[in-house]
């Protein structure tokens, strides 16, 4: 009997033991969060290439200092509603009753952006909507045809009226459409959510228009209510640019406080119509803010500014790197 209950009195003792530890771990893990994200980063590599025969160096930056990035997604991605007579609106819903249901809306003209001087750098949204000498971004006219994706419906709009249905997603993409945006007048790009298993994953895929067909790009992205891909076009080059996010650094809980691992670069053009993906640049190199493209070669801006809800947020000089391919 003595015998049982020492034995059993170890048994407790290494239980208290392994929960103490585990306790302790937590607790460890949600003071020093911040500085084990900074182990983590410095552990990173800064840029991996992606393709044979991509060269990457880093150059010195002189342009202008990036405004902060604070982690949310700016009215070019806004939502629309889809009202039960078939017109869609600008907005959002806001209570559990309301009969619109949330859309995305992706105009279907196909409208390079402006062109810039050779060799400038075509910083990331984020500055040019929220810089002070910059107007908004014009609102769509009602007389615009465009793409709405409802769930996985594929529909056409016309003055803001639903007008056809085009076909669905294919099976096993995508669940719902939370990003959308052209790479050429024949090939988009759209992510969103897709739960498996009690899993939600927000996969990226580019489809083909108007069949549909689709080729996934990456399983995961980075929170897309806080970072949405980005696209790039360079008209006189034939190229079109995307860099999307991957992976995600935490350095506290709430608020801003979380940037994403990795960013990576798709370059489309004349060599690689369907894409390619030829490099892409970790947090300890800075997130990819900005691309410029002239001579065969990609001109990268990578900012590695602390999230603004920890200790060491202050704005840091950009990066800029060269690749060429």
């Amino acid at each position: 009997m003595k015998t049982f209950l020492i034995s059993l009195g170890g048994f407790f003792a290494v239980v208290l033991i392994i929960a103490a530890l585990i306790i302790g771990w937590f607790i460890y893990s949600f003071v020093f969060v911040d500085a084990r994200t900074e182990r983590q980063v410095n552990r990173l590599d800064e840029y991996k290439t992606l393709r044979e025969g991509v060269a990457v160096t880093e150059s010195t930056y002189d342009g202008p200092q990036l405004i902060r990035d604070y982690g949310r997604v700016p009215s070019k991605g806004r939502d629309w509603l889809l009202q039960p007579d078939g017109t869609i609106e600008p907005g959002i819903r806001v209570f559990d009753g309301d009969e619109a249901v949330a859309v995305r809306r992706l105009p279907m003209v196909y409208t390079p952006e402006p062109a810039t001087e050779p060799g400038e750098v075509k910083l990331g949204y984020v500055e040019d909507w929220l810089a002070e000498d910059r107007e908004q971004p014009p609102e769509p006219t009602a007389e615009a045809l465009a793409l709405i994706f409802n769930g996985r419906s594929v529909l056409t709009g016309e003055q803001n009226r639903i007008a056809t249905e085009l076909g669905e997603l294919p099976e096993h993409t995508l669940d719902g459409v939370d990003f959308a945006d052209w790479i050429t007048p024949h090939l988009m790009v759209v992510a969103g959510g897709r739960r498996v298993d009690g899993i939600v994953s927000n996969p990226l895929y580019q489809l083909r228009y108007p069949e549909l067909t689709a080729h996934k790009i990456a399983d995961d992205l980075y929170y897309l209510f806080s970072k949405t891909p980005d696209v790039y076009r360079f008209s006189e080059q034939g190229a079109t640019v995307l860099v999307y996010f991957t992976g995600s650094l935490m350095w506290g809980f709430g608020g801003d406080v979380n940037k994403p691992e990795q960013s990576v670069i798709r370059v489309y053009n004349a060599t690689w119509p369907e894409g390619q993906d030829i490099a892409q640049f970790s947090f300890k190199a800075g997130t990819v803010r900005g691309i410029g493209y002239q001579q065969g070669k990609l001109t990268v801006v990578t900012d590695s500014t602390r999230p603004s809800g920890v200790k060491q947020h202050e704005i840091r000089k950009p990066r800029q790197w060269q690749i060429a391919f």
